[in-house]
């Protein structure tokens, strides 16, 4: 076999593998969102995550999806809510919560 035959059996399963790959069901992804949005958190707080999630969602089209291993990571930033007044914790407490993280 020379290299153009074994590029163009190269080309066709990639064809075929390709022609598997189905479009991403856009109501999985709107009934993901309604799930996170329903959770306790600012809307669309988690970003980026939000995101991933929906994106796997769609693509396994299992919606009981798990992550195993999982792993927790606890962030936290004041960006000035104590100051403004936004956030009902006391500032010496909301100091704490950063000693204590």
């Amino acid at each position: 076999m020379d290299k153009s035959q074994k590029m163009s059996g190269e080309n066709e399963l990639l064809k075929r593998i390709l022609n598997q790959i189905l479009p991403i069901k856009n109501e999985l992804k709107i009934k993901t969102q309604e799930r996170l949005d329903s959770l306790t958190k600012p809307l669309g707080s988690l970003v980026m995550l939000e995101e991933v999630a929906k994106d796997v969602l769609a693509i396994t089209e299992n919606e009981g999806f798990q992550i195993k291993d999982k792993v927790i990571f606890v962030l936290s930033g004041d960006h000035g809510v104590v100051n403004e007044s936004v956030t009902g914790i006391l500032k010496r407490l909301h100091h704490r919560w950063y000693i204590i993280s």
